[in-house]
């Protein structure tokens, strides 16, 4: 890993991301048993195909909107109110980056390293 943030970074992309968009992924494929799987499942399925990617494109943007924004406020609140603390390895992580969202995208960012999804181009 790059330093101690990857280890949140990893964290948000393994957990947050890639679960997100696997379970919409298995909700279009009819992958899921329960109750309220089959009840959406069963709506998505009237789609088209099309629909469906576009469907499963959409909730990849709003996942990654819904990351960004809420990692762009954590950095933000870690620096400015003194109320959050978040420690990696006994550091700080709001003095692991500089900017914990940049940390997000690019080359060597965290969806590109840590989602198996790697990052989308929107």
């Amino acid at each position: 890993m790059k330093n101690e943030a990857d280890v949140f970074g990893k964290l948000v992309m393994e957990k947050l991301r890639d679960v997100s968009i696997e379970l919409s992924e298995g909700i279009v494929e009819s992958r899921y048993e329960s109750p309220g799987h089959k009840e959406i499942q069963n709506e998505i399925q009237s789609l088209s195909t099309k629909q469906k990617e576009i469907f499963l494109k959409c909730v990849i943007y709003c996942v990654d909107g819904g990351i960004n924004d809420f990692v762009f406020n954590l950095d933000k609140e870690l620096r400015q109110s003194g109320g959050i603390d978040m420690l990696i390895d006994s550091k700080n992580l709001k003095d692991l980056s500089p900017s914990l969202s940049q940390e997000l995208y690019g080359e060597g960012g965290w969806q590109k390293r840590h989602s198996k999804y790697g990052s989308q181009d929107t």
